[in-house]
């Protein structure tokens, strides 16, 4: 168990919240936040004020992927040489990731890294001739192999940084290579009309994985897939291929994977956390059972290997006209997506994609589709104002009428430090039509170190619950969660 101390983070922050003081969380299974903008693209006092609100809405770990062009640079000829001895590349160029790291431990999180392309040009395959887009066509196994060992040896815990007189911190979570079931990653999907990238991607996995073994990372979490959870009909190089095609394809090669987990991105985009989606060898959060089904059949993995939700989010309209739901909608889902990884034993923890939105692509218009390419999921807005999901994501809420005059309540003081003092938390209820809150029943114990809690109360009625939680011994803090409506 991770435990952090409490976060002084910015006044800003807590005044959007409402929140008045500050404080850190976890949760029993990781939570996860990504956004690599913020944490390796802004610089240095960005990554910092970042990394510090992540803490402060009580994220175990930050995920980021670690480019293996940006690290290699342009030219790359020692790179290509030395290629496993990190200082072959430029000190400048592992900074971003160094800062992430030292900065994570400092705030007493981890940090899970997916080695990835885009590869340098010396490690791409041979592209057809038409071929313009990015360097991702057949990445050599060997060269990526050798840029993981570098990687392994800068993050074993004994690396000296240029920069610092202090060894970097190791790093203990791992996956090798970011959604290789879709072309902006791996390519081809296809060739002549069978799967390609499965073929690919195994080589590319157990390069990887042999790299991380030999600096010392065998007795780390390593993890399979990085899969993204949507498909398509067409077989061609460019289409995406569903987690079930490239899965089936992918252990028909009979070669145990020696991993600790299965990482899986269980985005349902428009749907809402229980509805499938329809596309082919899709696998959402609402159909998780089918690739815990898929893994154990396998005879490739260990049965009952736990699966970690590696990116989850819901985009948001505002702003996002064309592809987002009400932001309302957005706190409510991710909620539920939440304690749906909760009940299944089978997650071992969420990752929230992103903490802001990403600014749309300035050489389109804003009513194009096409400057809303990038994504609009965070819980704050690009401007920084928050979405009802900041609270929501910092103090989770899910009420379920069970009919019969009471409604099952769950959720998390997930802004808490890990281990705090057993709490309580109290359910308040406002019946329809009036503006006033009321008690429902006693405070609901928080005695879980990580701040998860459950229980039944009363439901009178149509009408909106809420939880509120407050203290005077820790720190003078309060906060609110979202409202759920109830219509029992």
């Amino acid at each position: 168990m991770r435990i952090r101390p409490l976060i002084a983070l910015p006044l800003a922050l807590f005044v959007a919240l409402g929140i008045a003081a500050p404080a850190a969380a976890s949760t029993t299974q990781q939570s996860l936040m990504q956004d690599d903008d913020l944490v390796l693209y802004r610089g240095p006092d960005v990554q910092a004020s970042t990394l510090q609100r992540m803490a402060g809405l009580g994220v175990d770990t930050v995920r980021i992927n670690l480019i293996w062009r940006n690290v290699v640079g342009k030219g790359g000829r020692k790179a290509q040489r030395k290629p496993t001895n990190p200082a072959s590349y430029p000190a400048a160029n592992w900074d971003p990731y160094d800062g992430a790291v030292r900065t994570a431990a400092s705030l007493g999180m981890g940090v899970y890294v997916t080695v990835t392309g885009p590869a340098p040009d010396y490690a791409e395959g041979e592209k057809p001739p038409s071929r313009s887009e990015a360097p991702v066509w057949k990445p050599d196994p060997k060269a990526y192999g050798k840029f993981v060992q570098a990687v392994g040896r800068r993050y074993s815990g004994g690396y000296q940084d240029e920069n610092d007189s202090a060894p970097l911190p190791a790093v203990n979570q791992w996956s090798p290579w970011n959604e290789p079931n879709q072309a902006g990653w791996l390519e081809p999907q296809y060739e002549k009309g069978k799967p390609a990238s499965p073929g690919l991607y195994r080589s590319l996995f157990f390069a990887g994985d042999r790299s991380l073994r030999r600096t010392g990372h065998g007795g780390d979490q390593i993890y399979l897939g990085e899969t993204a959870p949507l498909g398509s009909r067409a077989k061609s190089r460019k289409a995406p291929m569903g987690p079930k095609t490239f899965l089936g394809a992918l252990f028909r090669g009979g070669k145990r994977f020696p991993v600790t987990g299965y990482a899986h991105h269980p985005y349902t985009k428009m749907n809402p956390p229980s509805v499938p989606d329809k596309s082919p060898g899709a696998i959402t959060i609402a159909n998780i059972a089918d690739l815990e089904s898929l893994l154990d059949k396998s005879g490739n993995v260990t049965p009952g290997l736990p699966i970690l939700s590696t990116e989850f989010g819901y985009e948001t309209n505002p702003p996002d006209p064309f592809n987002g739901i009400p932001q309302d909608t957005q706190a409510e889902w991710l909620n539920i997506g939440d304690q749906m990884m909760y009940n299944d034993p089978r997650i071992s923890g969420n990752t929230q994609f992103l903490l802001r939105d990403a600014e749309g692509n300035a050489r389109y218009s804003p009513s194009s589709p096409k400057y809303w390419f990038t994504y609009q999921s965070g819980l704050f807005n690009a401007d920084d104002t928050p979405k009802p999901a900041a609270t929501a994501y910092a103090m989770p809420l899910v009420v379920t009428p069970n009919g019969g005059g009471t409604a099952s309540v769950w959720g998390q003081l997930r802004f808490r430090p890990n281990g705090a003092p057993p709490a309580g938390v109290q359910l308040q209820f406002r019946p329809q039509g009036s503006a006033d809150y009321t008690n429902s029943g006693p405070p609901i114990g928080v005695t879980d170190p990580l701040g998860f809690y459950s229980g039944t109360v009363a439901d009178p009625g149509p009408g909106t619950f809420r939880a509120v939680w407050s203290s005077t011994t820790e720190a003078p803090f309060s906060l609110t969660s979202r409202e759920v409506n109830v219509s029992s």
